[in-house]
C-alpha cells in the first residue's frame, strides 16, 4: 500500500493524481476584462463587449472614448466609440464668392476668395472691393476692382526750382518754397530768396537772412476764430482762412464750421448730406400727381400739381384732373360747353340778325327777337328790316286807358291789339289783365329737408347737406360723428364722418401698430426687421457684417389744389417721411408729417403714401 508520493518539499500526495488548478483564480485580468482558460490550460483575458484594452487586458479594459479629445485627429466620440468626424463644409454654408475651410477646432469658417470682400458677410457672399473710385476711402482709387493708393501727385513734381511738393488732405499737390525762399512769382514757376535788403520787403517788414519778417506779428495772438488759421498777407495784415472742409460761420474772425448740419443750413434746392450741401432730389420724380396733371416745383422746393389745359381737379390734382364738361347741362345757368369748357352763352344779338331800323332783344328761351324802332314798321318783316311809317290819322291807342292790371305794362301787337305783360321781377296773378305779383322766392318756403341748405338757381331751388352732415337733402340731413380727426378721441380718426381705429388694415404681417394723435404708426417689434407696412420677419445675424451709415430721414411735401362744390379752391399738402424703420403720416401744417385736404378718401392716401415711400 502506497501511503503517498513525494512531490517536492512541503508537498505530500496522498494517493491519486492532484486536482487541476484554475488559471483564472485568482483572476489575472484587469477591470473590464473577462478571463477564460484555453485548451492548454492558460488564462486568456478578453475585453467585455464595447470595451478595448487600456493598454492591454491584463491592465484592464475601458470604453474607446468618453469625449472627442480621446480620439485621434479627424475623429469624434459617439456612444463611446471614435467615428469619422463629419465635414462641416459639406454642404458649404458659405455664400457666392466665399470658400469654406475647417478650423483647428473642427468648425467651418467662410473666407472670401482673393480680391473679394464680405457682402455684407461671408455667409451671405462676397463681392469685389470696388467698382469705381467713390467706392474706396479717401486717398484710394479703384483699379482692377481693388482699392489702391492714389498715385502720388508729386511724382513727377509740378513745382519749380526751390519749391517742394507735398500732398494735401484732399489728395491734391501743393508747392511750397524751401525754407528761406518765396514764390517767383509762384511756386509752380519756382522760388527765390524773399529779400536781400530791407527795401525788397513791403512796408512794415525788414529783411533778415533773406526773409522779410514782420516787426510785430499780427497773428500772435491769433485774431481768428475756432476752426480757422491765421496767415499774413503781403501788406502785413492777418488773413483768417478756414481749415480744410470748413466754411466761415459767418466769417473767419468769428470762426469756421462744417458747411451744414441739417437741411435748413443749405441754400434753397440743396440738402445736407455728410455735412456737405448737395442738390436736393427732384420731388417730381416720380410724380405724385394724378392723371391729366403736370408736376412742378415751388420756390421752396416742394412739388405742386396743376391740371393740364382744359382740365379741372376731380376732386383734387393729387387724385387727378378731368374735363370740366361734356355737354351744356354740365354747366351752370348762363353757360354752355365748348371744347370741354364752360363758357358764357354767346349773345344771340351780337351780331344782330335783324334788318335796318330794328332792335334786337333776347327772350326767356335765349332766342333773338327783332322789333322795329319807334316810327318804323316791318318791310315786310323785321329780319329784312323796317321802313318809316307813313303818317296817317292814328287809330285810337288800345293801351290808353290801359286794360292791364297793376305791375304790368301794355304793348300793342301787329294786329293793333293790346298785350299785357308783367314788369321785370313779377308774374301774372293769375293773369296780366287782373295784374301781376312779385316773383316768389324758390327757397321761401324751403323745399329742402330738415338741416339741409337751400341754394337759389334761377327760378329753381337746389338742396344740399351742409358740411359734417349726410343723408338725402330733400328729406333729412344727419350730422355724422365727426368731420375732422380732432373731433375724435386721440386713439381714433375720422373716416366718412365716423370715428374708427386707424390701425385696422394699415400695417403688414407681424407688425405692431400704435396710434399717436389720430395717426397710425407701424413698426416691427424688437427682434424683427423688414417693411412694417408689408411684413416683418425675425432678424437673423450670422457671421461678420459691415455697418452701413444711417441716412437722415427726409420729408417730401406734396401740394395740390382741391375744389369744393361752391367753386372755391384751396391748397392741399401731403408730407411723407422717408427713411428709418417705420413710417408715419399726419394731417395739418404744424406737424412733421402732414396730409392736408388732399382727399376725402383716406384709404387712397394710405396707398399713395406707401407707394411713394417704397420707391425711395
Amino acid at each position: 500500500m502506497t501511503l503517498g508520493n513525494w512531490n517536492g518539499p512541503g508537498h505530500l500526495s496522498l494517493g491519486g493524481p492532484p486536482p487541476p488548478q484554475d488559471p483564472c483564480f485568482p483572476n489575472p485580468c484587469g477591470p473590464g476584462a473577462l478571463c477564460h482558460p484555453n485548451p492548454q490550460g492558460n488564462a486568456i483575458c478578453t475585453c467585455q463587449p464595447g470595451l478595448i484594452p487600456k493598454p492591454d487586458t491584463i491592465t484592464g479594459c475601458g470604453p474607446e472614448c468618453v469625449r472627442d479629445p480621446d480620439c485621434q485627429r479627424g475623429l469624434v466620440c459617439r456612444d463611446q466609440r471614435c467615428v469619422e468626424k463629419p465635414d462641416p463644409c459639406f454642404p458649404s454654408p458659405c455664400g457666392p464668392g466665399a470658400v469654406c475651410s475647417v478650423t483647428g477646432s473642427g468648425n467651418a469658417i467662410c473666407r472670401c476668395q482673393p480680391g473679394l470682400i464680405p457682402n455684407p458677410d461671408t455667409i451671405s457672399g462676397c463681392k469685389p472691393e470696388c467698382v469705381r473710385d467713390p467706392d474706396c476711402q479717401r486717398g484710394y482709387i479703384c483699379q482692377d476692382q481693388r482699392c489702391v493708393v492714389k498715385p502720388d501727385p508729386c511724382d513727377p513734381s509740378p513745382c519749380g526750382p526751390g519749391a517742394r511738393c507735398s500732398v494735401l488732405g484732399s489728395g491734391n499737390a501743393i508747392c511750397r518754397c524751401e525754407p528761406g525762399l518765396i514764390p517767383n512769382p509762384d511756386t509752380i514757376s519756382g522760388c527765390k530768396p524773399e529779400c536781400v535788403r530791407d527795401p525788397d520787403c513791403q512796408n512794415g517788414y525788414i529783411c533778415q537772412n533773406q526773409k522779410c519778417i514782420e516787426k510785430p506779428d499780427p497773428c500772435v495772438p491769433s485774431p481768428c476764430g475756432p476752426g480757422s488759421v491765421c496767415t499774413i498777407n503781403f501788406g502785413g495784415n492777418p488773413i483768417c482762412r478756414c481749415e480744410p472742409g470748413l466754411i466761415p460761420k459767418p466769417d473767419t474772425i468769428t470762426g469756421c464750421g462744417p458747411e451744414c448740419v441739417r437741411d435748413p443750413d443749405c441754400q434753397r434746392g440743396y440738402i445736407c448730406q455728410s455735412q456737405r450741401c448737395v442738390v436736393k432730389p427732384d420731388p417730381c420724380d416720380p410724380s405724385p400727381c394724378g392723371p391729366n396733371t403736370e408736376c412742378s416745383v415751388t420756390p421752396n422746393g416742394n412739388p405742386i400739381c396743376r391740371c393740364l389745359p382744359n382740365y379741372i381737379p376731380q376732386p383734387d390734382t393729387i387724385t387727378g384732373c378731368g374735363r370740366e364738361c361734356e355737354r351744356d347741362p354740365d354747366c351752370t345757368s348762363g353757360y354752355i360747353c365748348q371744347n370741354y369748357q364752360c363758357v358764357p352763352r354767346p349773345d344771340p344779338c351780337d351780331p344782330t340778325p335783324c334788318g335796318r331800323n330794328t332792335q334786337c332783344n333776347v327772350n326767356r328761351q335765349g332766342n333773338p327777337v327783332c322789333t322795329c324802332t319807334d316810327g318804323f314798321e316791318p318791310a315786310p318783316d323785321t329780319i329784312t328790316g323796317c321802313s318809316r311809317i307813313v303818317v296817317r290819322t292814328p287809330p285810337p291807342d288800345p293801351c290808353d286807358p290801359s286794360p292791364c292790371g297793376p305791375n304790368t305794362r301794355c304793348d300793342v301787337n301787329r294786329g293793333g291789339n293790346p298785350v299785357c305783360k308783367c314788369i321785370s321781377g313779377y308774374v301774372p296773378n293769375p293773369d296780366t289783365i287782373t295784374g301781376c305779383k312779385e316773383k316768389p322766392d324758390p327757397c321761401n318756403p324751403s323745399p329742402c329737408g330738415q338741416n339741409a341748405e337751400c341754394i337759389r338757381n334761377g327760378e329753381n331751388a337746389n338742396c344740399k347737406c351742409p358740411p359734417g352732415h349726410q343723408g338725402d337733402p330733400f328729406v333729412f340731413c344727419k350730422k355724422g360723428e365727426c368731420e375732422y380727426d380732432h373731433d375724435c378721441d386721440h386713439q381714433l380718426a375720422c373716416f366718412d364722418f365716423k370715428c374708427r381705429d386707424p390701425c385696422i388694415g394699415t400695417c403688414g404681417q407681424l407688425a405692431e401698430c400704435q396710434v399717436r394723435d389720430h395717426r397710425p404708426i407701424c413698426s416691427c417689434p424688437q427682434g424683427y426687421t423688414g417693411d412694417p407696412l408689408t411684413a416683418c420677419k425675425r432678424r437673423t445675424v450670422v457671421g461678420a457684417k459691415q455697418s452701413r451709415p444711417k441716412t437722415e430721414p427726409r420729408n417730401v411735401i406734396v401740394i395740390g389744389q382741391q375744389y369744393s362744390a361752391d367753386g372755391s379752391s384751396r391748397e392741399v399738402q401731403q408730407t411723407i417721411a422717408r427713411g428709418g424703420g417705420g413710417r408715419s403720416f399726419n394731417r395739418g401744417n404744424s406737424r412733421s408729417v402732414a396730409v392736408i385736404g388732399a382727399s376725402a378718401k383716406k384709404r387712397r392716401f394710405l396707398r399713395l403714401i406707401n407707394s411713394l415711400t417704397r420707391d425711395e
